[in-house]
């Protein structure tokens, strides 16, 4: 048997929808309330509640194309920019702050 992919006409209600052994659904048994997406077998059961407006049938996914292998784009070389550095120096002894004094609290 064919399977389909349903969802709830009215997710916020709260009430099962559909709940169902049938060797035809997928694992055996279907369970269907809230939110999101269902596979089941296209049985009398889903198909009176399809009838009735309970189960709304869902369109099958499209799969995704196939992604192209898209070669990466070649950059133009730049020539190597000459970079000057300053020379290290050490550095300066700074003179004492004033005010400051040292050990003790």
């Amino acid at each position: 048997m064919d399977t389909i992919r349903v969802q709830v006409a009215e997710p916020d209600m709260g009430t099962v929808a559909l709940g169902e052994r049938h060797p035809d659904h997928p694992e055996g048994e279907v369970f269907i309330v809230g939110r999101g997406e269902v596979e089941v077998a296209l049985t009398p059961a889903v198909a009176a509640r399809l009838q009735r407006g309970e189960l709304v049938e869902v369109a099958p996914r499209q799969a995704a194309p196939p992604k192209q292998e898209v070669e990466p784009a070649e950059r133009p070389q730049r020539p190597a920019a000459a970079v000057e550095q300053a020379p290290v120096e050490a550095e300066e002894a700074k003179p004492p702050r004033k005010g400051v004094k040292k050990g003790g609290l």
